[in-house]
């Protein structure tokens, strides 16, 4: 169950994320609808509490203290 907020560019076919989704959820990397994730795109687990950061270089999510 992932819920999207975005703020889409078409022309260059990227997007500012703002996930919310459970922690046992696959978090996406790279792309999501087929718009590459930016920097400081955004994840919240509604679970558990944790929030995280897109590092689009290591194509990861990094967890906010």
């Amino acid at each position: 169950m992932v819920s999207v907020g975005e703020k889409r560019d078409v022309t260059y076919k990227t997007a500012m994320f703002k996930f919310f989704a459970l922690s046992t959820d696959t978090k996406p990397t790279e792309t999501y609808g087929g718009c590459a994730i930016l920097n400081g795109s955004f994840l919240k687990e509604i679970d558990t509490g944790k929030e995280f950061l897109y590092d689009e270089e290591g194509k990861s999510w990094e967890e906010q203290p």
